[in-house]
């Protein structure tokens, strides 16, 4: 019988959490350059831009409008997903859980999670999102959340260095929040008591990087109407504790190799610890010292940690990836000097210069040419001024700073730079100019398989999750591609049919086998090991580069021009752009054309430049 390696006692147990926090920070520290992480934060959002110099001629963010554009060419087209069954007789399970994960797509507003995690990505280097049953969502009924995490906010075992691979990390944590006390109290009513709320001085500069927490600062120093009456001996720290108490919380998941008598492990899935608050007052807010009903195994039948992460730049040594925000700082210093150079002399030549003897004008006079803007030079008579033109010439200044700007575009892969260069480059078709602008975007696409990679490992964990708490009917919708809505029932009883059968099958046969009539408890539990292990049967699949749109808009020219030539069904042309149904579409579609033509109306004509054809 194999031990736990995790003590079984409150106080060890904050002993090995903190060797925890320590060897991930180690880890972390020595490739995610913490220290700067403030600095690129500053400048994704337009400030800093000249450092200590606050008041120059010229100002110019353009890190943050490249950044968001390449976030938008990743984010602006909803990829095409499909469920593929790993085995026969499960097709119609696999098209309601397809219809299942478009809708819930929608309604959790995916597009956006992976916005925000974008933007993590190109200030920080990377980012990550989770897979969690939230049982108050949807107003109470329950449901599926994808939330984005912040790098800032998450640390895992060091041992792994890529970023597909977290499920092999030995742990993950901590996953650092800030939660209401009243909501853990609420989740943990038997530790209500001993939790107390976190000082806004331990908050500060751990879970909250950001934001209003970061704000606070400066508050901090000098508490000038902050409450200070809330302390109740809480955590790091008395006094400062915010208008509503508030906990500072760490959640890990850890692998134990503990098992039982029988020499099964007791947590296949491994453990889930939540720390509240944080030094000697913190608690395990979910410990028990009874193991076979130990609430800090991991709640989802899949036994996978429930969060998946994603580098924006592969590094081939840690999972962090690296900041385009940090790649870009120097350019977009570069560029903002010599346009504040160029400013400045630009005024500076547009003055009037007044080149006069010494003591020939008044000082009262000199002061009133500069105060109409006049640049006054004071010579004596044997010696008369000599202005010299500067090294570099405007021209030269103008293509430096243009070619700065080349150089964003290069470094993030979002220039068209198939469509520059010497020469005459003439686009004769629409599919031409999506052509020439896809392949100067390279490294997008690269960047777009890998987000779509995720989206798999993500995908894999949605199909579980709706397996293990979908087990209520529903309805559902989503968007349907034709501008309307579509309404999806989702109806529990069709969703595990096939696997109930299933699992009836495999009980009956080991019961054959096994040379015994079958006991309904055999029955049962052989039908629950089957719904529990039905994720596995399943494969979460995204059409490569679908996420892009210029990828969408080629595979419909193609398939249009297929569907002319009769090599494919017309339905697929209408599929490629997300109408649902559109075998349906088609119909109507030729009903509408028969009844154009028995009222002696000629049909539509399609534009031939539209469809790629030559202008007469």
């Amino acid at each position: 019988m194999a031990k736990s390696f995790v003590p079984n006692n409150q106080g060890d147990l904050r002993s090995f959490l903190d060797e925890l926090d320590q060897e991930s920070k180690v880890g972390k520290d020595v490739w995610s350059q913490n220290k700067r992480w403030d600095r690129y934060a500053e400048l994704s959002r337009g400030e800093k831009i000249w450092g200590d110099r606050e008041y120059p001629l010229f100002r110019a963010d353009i890190i943050s409008p490249t950044v968001g554009r390449k976030v938008a060419l990743l984010t602006e087209s909803e990829p095409i997903i499909d469920i593929i069954p790993q085995r026969g007789g499960i097709d119609a399970t696999a098209t309601i859980l397809k219809e299942t994960i478009k809708a819930l797509w929608q309604a959790q507003s995916m597009q956006m999670m992976l916005d925000a995690i974008g933007r993590y990505m190109g200030a920080f280097g990377s980012g990550g999102s989770r897979v969690i049953w939230n049982p108050e969502a949807s107003y109470g009924l329950g449901d599926i959340e994808l939330p984005a995490v912040d790098p800032r906010t998450a640390r895992f075992d060091p041992s792994v260095i890529q970023a597909y691979q977290m499920d092999r990390a030995q742990y993950i944590g901590p996953l650092e929040s800030i939660r209401p006390l009243s909501e853990l109290q609420a989740l943990f009513p038997d530790k209500a008591d001993d939790m107390k709320p976190s000082a806004l001085t331990a908050i500060v500069g751990k879970a909250a990087k950001s934001g209003f927490w970061q704000g606070l600062k400066g508050a901090l120093k000098t508490p000038v109407g902050m409450s200070r009456g809330m302390g109740r001996g809480g955590s790091g720290g008395g006094g400062d504790m915010g208008a509503v108490p508030r906990c500072y919380v760490r959640e890990y998941w850890v692998r134990d190799p503990a098992t039982d008598k029988h020499g099964s492990p007791l947590f296949p899935g491994g453990r889930k610890f939540i720390r509240v608050g944080q030094g000697d007052d913190s608690i395990v807010a979910n410990f028990s010292t009874d193991l076979e009903n130990d609430r800090t195994a991991n709640p989802y039948f899949d036994g996978l940690w429930d969060l998946e992460w994603l580098d924006n730049t592969p590094d081939l040594d840690h999972p962090w990836g690296r900041s385009e925000v940090g790649a870009l700082q120097y350019l977009q210093e570069s560029f903002n000097r010599q346009g504040n150079l160029l400013v400045k002399s630009a005024i500076r030549n547009g003055y009037p210069i007044w080149t006069i003897p010494q003591n020939s004008v008044s000082p009262e006079k000199i002061r009133e040419l500069e105060d109409l803007e006049n640049f006054v030079i004071q010579h004596k008579i044997q010696q008369p001024p000599a202005r010299q033109q500067p090294p570099i010439a405007f021209e030269t200044q103008m293509a430096l700073m243009q070619m700065t700007l080349q150089l964003t575009d290069f470094i993030t892969g979002t220039g068209d730079m198939g469509m520059k260069g010497s020469g005459r480059t003439e686009v004769r078709s629409d599919q031409m100019l999506e052509g020439l602008q896809q392949a100067g975007q390279i490294l997008v696409k690269a960047e777009a398989r890998r987000l779509e990679a995720f989206l798999e490992r993500l995908g894999k964990k949605i199909v579980s999750r709706i397996f293990q708490y979908y087990d209520d009917d529903r309805m559902l919708t989503y968007y349907s591609g034709d501008d309307t809505f579509q309404k999806y029932q989702f109806e529990h009883k069709k969703l595990v049919a096939e696997v109930r059968s299933y699992g009836l099958k495999e009980a009956l046969k080991k019961a054959v086998d096994g040379g015994a009539p079958p006991e309904v408890e055999e029955i049962a539990d052989g039908i629950l090991a089957a719904i529990k292990g039905a994720w596995r049967d399943f494969s979460f699949k995204i059409v490569p580069y679908s996420s892009l749109s210029t990828t969408r808009i080629q595979r419909a020219m193609l398939r249009f021009q297929l569907a002319s030539a009769m090599m494919i069904p017309k339905s697929d042309v209408v599929a490629e752009i997300g109408i649902a149904n559109p075998k349906e579409k088609v119909r109507e579609a030729i009903q509408e054309a028969k009844e154009l033509q028995e009222a002696g109306l000629p049909p539509p004509q399609p534009d031939k430049k539209a469809s790629g054809g030559k202008k007469k």
